[in-house]
């Protein structure tokens, strides 16, 4: 900023959560990038660069694309990956990111793998190994926790997960699965193919519906009503009103 030319400097961070792990991120970059403008001691500056690093090579992409579902299941594989590669540069790091990550590896379920086929940037024949595991048996109990195993997670692929359990999620959302008596390589150009990507595509993954349900009823506990019946009625009536107005502008709702 002062290089540029422009007035500011640099305020205390604001209110922040644990699972706002993107806002301490931020304020470290900017730590980083100003650290000539005021004084930082040797060891905090070394744990600002390997913060830094560990943003810029594993959490960054991962993050800006945790919203899309297709691209869940092989974004948690990936990031398996690149976790353990990730000991080359920190061991330490490598080892308590896993094992956190470890703990939350739902999408690589059988029941949720298999929206991984409308990920395009899987090969042809992956979907093709793919489409012949779904005629694999699956669990009739879904474990309570994902288990990949860390000796050979490096040879594995999207298609090991995937199982008959995996047509599930397309049957509950009445999604068609006739393009899969196609060849892969006519997919992207299938019709019903497209229709039920996009359905696919406008499903919520699982920490953004949580975390908006949260924020609703953190700002509207105990507004105009303490009458449960009530408070029920208004989230309701909040979240409707939300999902039907895109925007709060006057010269959008006035048409």
């Amino acid at each position: 900023m002062k290089s540029l030319g422009l007035h500011g400097k640099i305020r205390s961070p604001g209110a922040y959560h644990r699972a706002r792990w993107m806002a301490k991120l931020i304020y470290c970059m900017k730590i980083y990038l100003f650290r000539s403008l005021f004084k930082v001691r040797a060891s905090e500056l070394s744990g600002l660069r390997q913060f830094n690093l560990f943003l810029i090579k594993i959490y960054l992409k991962k993050w800006y694309t945790s919203q899309c579902p297709i691209l869940a299941p092989v974004n948690d594989l990936e990031l398996l990956k690149d976790l353990i590669q990730y000991k080359s540069i920190n061991p330490t790091v490598s080892k308590a990111a896993y094992d956190t990550f470890s703990r939350h590896l739902w999408y690589l379920s059988d029941s949720l793998a298999g929206l991984s086929l409308f990920d395009s940037r899987i090969s042809n024949e992956e979907r093709k190994k793919m489409t012949n595991s779904l005629r694999k048996d699956g669990t009739e109990i879904p474990p309570k926790r994902i288990i990949v195993d860390k000796d050979t997670i490096d040879v594995n692929e999207i298609s090991d997960f995937i199982t008959e359990n995996s047509k599930q999620i397309f049957i509950t959302n009445g999604i068609s699965l006739n393009f899969l008596h196609k060849d892969p390589s006519l997919w992207e150009e299938n019709e019903e193919f497209i229709k039920s990507r996009y359905r696919i595509g406008q499903l919520k993954v699982v920490n953004d519906v949580a975390e908006r349900g949260v924020s609703l009823i953190q700002n509207f506990n105990s507004v105009l009503t303490k009458q449960e019946e009530q408070k029920q009625y208004l989230l309701q009536v909040v979240e409707y009103h939300r999902r039907e107005k895109y925007s709060f502008k006057k010269s959008v709702n006035l048409n």
